[in-house]
């Protein structure tokens, strides 16, 4: 039976990149963690609670696997940008 909705299609395609400006690496994904923060026995300390982020997940040239901390310090090297049409006159009608 054919859906109506199309096809959903989810490519796991590796990106080079940089990180902090001078590693070479190959992006392979985003990881989303989470750690639970006990509460402090100290009176008057926090209440405990969860800590969350976006860790990239990269490989260096040599094959070591690194959990980059900071996504921003991730910079993508090819120009994906060149694969997509941004319509210019949607953005003129606002």
């Amino acid at each position: 039976m054919k859906s109506n909705f199309g096809e959903i299609v989810i490519r796991m395609e590796k990106r080079p990149c940089v990180v902090n400006g001078e590693l070479k690496a190959i992006f392979h994904c985003w990881e989303n963690r989470s750690e639970i923060i006990p509460p402090s026995i100290t009176l008057g300390g926090h209440n405990g609670g969860v800590v969350s982020g976006v860790i990239g997940i990269v490989e260096r040239e040599d094959g070591q696997i690194l959990r980059v901390t900071d996504p921003t310090a991730i910079r993508f090297t090819d120009n994906i940008f060149s694969e997509y049409s941004f319509d210019e006159s949607a953005k003129e009608e606002e």
